[in-house]
């Protein structure tokens, strides 16, 4: 953090700090505790602050996405393809992004966008010698690890070329929703052809404010809204995937503040809906349904068009 840190924010990027050996932000930040790390905005006294604070020593750096940042997780160790993804990128997406890598082959691509988008992952393939292949597209409420020791590799992380310490934020080259949608079919499909076998499907979360596909528009935070009906959110379950675990934890905290409202019991509910994914086995379920006790959340507001009373 004070070697990169205070440049990183005068580049425009929100930085953070990473837990040592981990990929996460320290548990103290979080929505619980009152201080979030994805509410972190640019903010050299915070950084200065951080430098101070003996809980964070040796911590590495991540960069908050959103706010007009989105990256491109490579998140695949077959090279062939991630030199067919990269080529793909290329010649289909602007400019030339800044490359962070710590697990070779994979890499990461570091756009900015015209407006905020959400994330979106493409289904999990597993490749032909067993491993995982997925390309996801992180913004709002995401981070990546920016500057530190990778945790399996023991290396730094890499930044082949250029990085967000000589690339302002605003300098990045630009990105749509249509174009990584793109990108995410153009993934799929050539998976598809190398036969390899689809572990779960992929998520439609990929949205700017607004968009039809808003999935997580149907979890409404206002309280002056009617509860809905144990029918009613069964139909809308019917429509929201459970695959991205963004998702998953707010449909579970908005089932549990409903439970807590209406007095009746909805556990079962939220088990077979989450059984739609291949992560979510029985065992794990109950117990991260109960853990979402401080959600305020209430499954409220449903489009009309597609559940009907």
């Amino acid at each position: 953090m004070s070697r990169f840190g205070e440049t990183l924010v005068r580049n425009g990027y929100a930085v953070i700090p990473i837990v040592a050996g981990t990929k996460r932000p320290p548990g103290w930040m979080s929505h619980k505790n009152g201080d979030s790390w994805s509410a972190v905005k640019p903010d050299l006294a915070r950084v200065r602050r951080w430098l101070n604070d003996k809980r964070l020593a040796g911590a590495g750096v991540g960069i908050n996405l959103g706010r007009n940042l989105f990256a491109i997780d490579i998140d695949i160790l077959d090279p062939e393809l991630v030199g067919e993804a990269l080529d793909w990128c290329m010649w289909n997406l602007p400019g030339n992004p800044p490359q962070r890598i710590g697990l070779a082959p994979k890499v990461l691509l570091l756009f900015r966008t015209e407006a905020p988008i959400k994330k979106i992952a493409s289904a999990e393939f597993v490749d032909a010698q067993g491993r995982k292949a997925q390309i996801e597209g992180l913004g709002e409420g995401e981070q990546f690890v920016a500057y530190a020791i990778h945790p399996d590799t023991k290396k730094p992380y890499e930044w082949p070329g250029a990085d967000p310490l000589e690339v302002k934020a605003a300098d990045l080259p630009p990105i749509t929703v249509a174009q990584v949608q793109a990108l995410k079919t153009w993934f799929e499909n050539r998976c598809k052809a190398l036969g390899w076998a689809v572990k779960r499907r992929g998520s439609s979360g990929l949205t700017v404010e607004g968009d039809e596909d808003d999935w997580t528009r149907w979890i409404d935070t206002r309280r002056d809204l009617p509860l809905p009906s144990r029918r009613r959110i069964e139909a809308a379950l019917a429509y929201i995937p459970p695959d991205a675990r963004d998702i998953w934890l707010r449909v579970g905290g908005a089932l549990k503040a409903w439970a807590a409202t209406s007095g009746e019991e909805i556990e079962d509910l939220f088990i077979r809906w989450s059984r739609g994914d291949m992560r979510h086995d029985g065992a794990r379920v109950p117990a991260a349904y109960k853990g979402e006790s401080d959600c305020r959340h209430l499954l409220s507001t449903l489009r009309r068009d597609e559940v009907k009373q």
